[in-house]
């Protein structure tokens, strides 16, 4: 039983992880890809997919936070500034024939600043395990109790002398 529980715990862990993983790759690089775009339409499709994941997967308003709020954490303006990156990107492809390469430069500067930040892309903190922060919370908090009562036992285990 003390195994499967183990196994599981394990697993817990690993999906913890994993989704962290999922949500850098489905979503995180694409902005960083469009922060660092060289022309307004690859910057508009790299932050289109980053969009899409968002709405898919209904990150677009809400607070990572389980019992506090924090600006910092405030999902739906982090995506209101992406959406608003978006449509400014839209605006410069449809009317690109009358806008100058100067404009065309200091939107890909704006939407360079507004996704970055001192430490790369500009996330709320927890944003891999939202919208269900509170049930991660609650059950990685049992698995990490149970990993460090199954490592004591086996650590007095190891101690005994056979």
């Amino acid at each position: 039983m003390k195994y499967i529980l183990l196994i599981l715990s394990l697993l817990i862990i690993g999906t913890r992880i994993y989704n962290t993983v999922n949500f850098d790759r489905k979503c995180t690089q694409y902005i960083q890809r469009a922060a660092d775009a060289n022309t307004v339409m690859s910057a508009y499709n790299e932050l289109s997919i980053a969009s899409k994941y968002l709405e898919d997967n209904r990150i677009t308003n809400g607070y990572t936070s389980i019992m506090f709020d924090s600006p910092n954490e405030d999902v739906g303006f982090w995506y209101n500034n992406i959406k608003s990156c978006e449509k400014d990107l839209l605006v410069i492809i449809k009317n690109d024939t009358s806008v100058s390469m100067l404009e065309k430069s200091n939107v890909l500067l704006r939407l360079r600043e507004t996704l970055l930040d001192k430490k790369g892309v500009t996330v709320p903190t927890g944003i891999s395990r939202y919208p269900n922060n509170l049930l991660w919370c609650i059950i990685t908090g049992f698995a990490s109790i149970y990993i460090f009562i199954f490592l004591v036992m086996l650590q007095d285990l190891l101690k005994y002398k056979w």
